[in-house]
C-alpha cells in the first residue's frame, strides 16, 4: 500500500522504553488496546481442520507470538477475533492482560470482524487501537500516542527496496511501502467500520482521501498468508536464530 500524501508523514522510533519514564507516564503514552484478527478460513494455506492461529513458527504457534509480543510491549487489552474453528485455538497469557475473545458465527471479513470486537467491548477502546493479523509477525516496539496521526488511520509499513509502477507513476528505490499487515484505528474510525467487508479496502478508499499515514518500521517482517510464505517465514527464523541475520534490518 502506498500514499503519496502521507509517505512521509511519520516515522516509527525504534529505540527502546525510555529508562527514566515512571510506569504510569509509560502507560499514558503508550496505546493499551490491540485486536489480532485470527478468523481467517486459511484457504491460501489449504486449512480444512487447523485453524491458522495454530500454525507454528520456530515451535510456538502464530497467536502465541502475537500475545507474547504484546504483552511485553506493554499492551494492557487484547480482543481475539475468532470463527473458523475457533474452539480449537489455545493460548496462554500473562495475569497482566485482559484478553478476551469476539467470536464471529458467521463470516464478517477484517472489517465485520474488527466492528464486532470495537461494538461488544467499546469501554476498551478509547484511545482507538492497534489491529494486527495473526499471521504477520512484525515485532516493532510499541507505538507511542506522540507518533500517532491526529484522528485518522495509520498503517505499519517497510519501504519497498526496490523500483515500483503503481497507476502510471514509477517510484524509485525505497519510495514506496508496503503494509505489514498492522494498523492503528482512533475510535472514530472503528466507529465507520461496515458491519461486514474487509480492512483493506476501507483503508484504499480512505488513503485515496488523503486520510491514511504510515509508520515506518525497520523490524522483519514474517508473514504466512500462502504455504510458501509460512516455509519462507520458518527459514528466515531459523536464519535469525543461528546469527545469520537480525530481527531487525539493517
Amino acid at each position: 500500500i502506498f500514499n503519496k500524501r502521507h509517505r512521509d508523514y511519520i516515522t516509527l522510533r525504534t529505540e527502546r522504553r525510555s529508562f527514566w519514564k515512571t510506569q504510569s507516564e509509560y502507560e499514558v503514552e503508550n496505546l493499551k488496546t490491540a485486536i489480532v484478527l485470527a478468523g481467517g478460513l486459511g484457504t491460501r494455506l489449504g486449512l480444512a481442520r487447523v485453524p491458522k492461529a495454530m500454525l507454528k513458527i520456530a515451535g510456538k504457534t502464530l497467536i502465541q507470538h502475537q500475545l507474547d509480543w504484546l504483552d511485553k510491549e506493554g499492551y494492557k487489552n487484547v480482543v481475539i477475533c475468532l470463527g473458523h474453528l475457533a474452539e480449537n485455538v489455545r493460548y496462554t497469557y500473562s495475569h497482566e492482560m485482559n484478553v478476551v475473545q469476539s467470536i464471529e458465527e458467521d463470516p464478517l471479513g477484517t472489517a465485520g470482524a474488527v466492528q464486532l470486537a470495537f461494538e461488544n467491548n467499546s469501554e476498551l477502546f478509547t484511545d482507538g487501537c492497534l489491529i494486527v493479523n495473526v499471521d504477520d509477525l512484525c515485532f516493532h516496539p510499541v507505538i507511542k500516542k506522540s507518533e500517532l496521526p491526529l484522528n485518522i488511520p495509520a498503517i505499519v509499513t517497510k519501504k519497498i527496496p526496490y523500483s515500483v509502477w503503481i497507476e502510471g507513476t514509477m517510484f524509485a528505490q525505497n519510495e514506496a511501502r508496503q503494509h505489514v499487515g498492522h494498523t492503528w484505528l482512533p475510535v472514530n474510525y472503528l466507529s465507520k467500520l461496515p458491519v461486514k467487508g474487509s480492512l483493506e479496502k476501507c483503508l484504499a478508499i480512505w488513503s485515496k482521501e488523503g486520510k491514511v499515514a504510515s509508520i515506518d518500521t525497520e523490524y522483519e517482517w514474517f508473514t504466512a498468508n500462502t504455504l510458501s510464505q509460512l516455509k519462507e517465514a520458518r527459514n528466515k527464523w531459523t536464519e535469525i536464530k543461528s546469527g545469520v541475520s537480525s530481527v531487525k534490518e539493517n
